[in-house]
């Protein structure tokens, strides 16, 4: 399900959130698109449990070649651009790298002026940024050459403002740093500005591990990842889960397999 998940687009989401085996902390992350989730259990959140996301995906030493066998495969070699936030662990990943514009102006809603002319600045700013950010979406509907240079032209315009309020000014040159990153649109309008379809992915894990509290084995552990993968991705493709276990289970198998469905539904595009 998970291979053929990565064929379906050149972009996929990841996102990570705090988890517990047998009472040691662990992070669970999720790699998705609109097609699929694929979950993963680490002991660790950093680039190198990033990198090895998918290196059990390779092909079995025997039917390697000599000197294929040392080089392990990166999320780079599966995953050609990487949507996410910009936590240090997903950067340098991949080819490109899409930033979320919701995390982004999450920055700005967390200033929290005294002055009252001063929040009047934050609202007011926060609010172009979503104009700006209406007009990418518009952008990614209808792509052209002279809205793609204009947009470029109105970022830089944007956040190299100065309003007089400090925090403010350092929020809005931080943000202009993130240029490449959050207009890949631009280059890639196929792209979602947001990385929002894996909060949506994390979101049932969150809440079975606010009533379980973690798991206590590798097995259990392992369990969590297939099931959930399996619940999202019958989500995303209208499948029923429960039917769908029950097909499995029961070995009938007359529904189709979700990998071929994953790949239907891709082929036939968005709804």
């Amino acid at each position: 399900m998970l291979q053929a998940g990565l064929q379906t687009t050149s972009y996929h989401h990841i996102d990570d959130t705090g988890a517990r085996v047998d009472g040691v902390n662990h992070y669970f992350s999720t790699l998705c698109n609109p097609y699929y989730s694929s979950f993963f259990t680490h002991r660790r959140k950093n680039h190198d449990t990033v990198a090895g996301l998918l290196a059990f995906l390779e092909e079995s030493p025997e039917s390697q070649t000599e000197g294929e066998a040392t080089k392990q495969k990166q999320l780079g070699d599966y995953v050609p651009i990487l949507i996410c936030d910009d936590a240090p662990q997903f950067h340098n990943q991949t080819e490109h790298r899409g930033l979320c514009w919701v995390h982004e102006e999450r920055h700005f809603k967390k200033l929290n002026p005294f002055f009252e002319a001063h929040q009047k600045l934050v609202d007011d700013f926060r609010s172009e940024i979503w104009d700006y950010y209406d007009r990418l979406k518009a952008y990614a509907a209808a792509p052209t050459e002279k809205l793609k240079r204009e947009l470029s032209a109105d970022f830089d315009e944007l956040f190299s403002r100065t309003t007089g309020y400090d925090e403010l000014d350092r929020r809005i040159a931080l943000t202009l740093q993130k240029k490449r990153e959050l207009l890949l649109v631009l280059d890639f309008p196929d792209v979602p500005l947001d990385n929002n379809e894996a909060e949506r992915a994390l979101r049932e894990y969150v809440i079975k591990r606010k009533i379980s509290n973690g798991t206590r084995t590798d097995d259990g552990t392992k369990a969590w990842e297939i099931f959930l993968s399996l619940l999202d991705t019958c989500r995303k493709n209208e499948v029923s889960f429960y039917d769908y276990l029950c097909d499995r289970i029961s070995k009938s198998y007359e529904m189709p397999s979700l990998a071929s469905l994953v790949l239907a539904r891709a082929r036939d595009g968005p709804d």
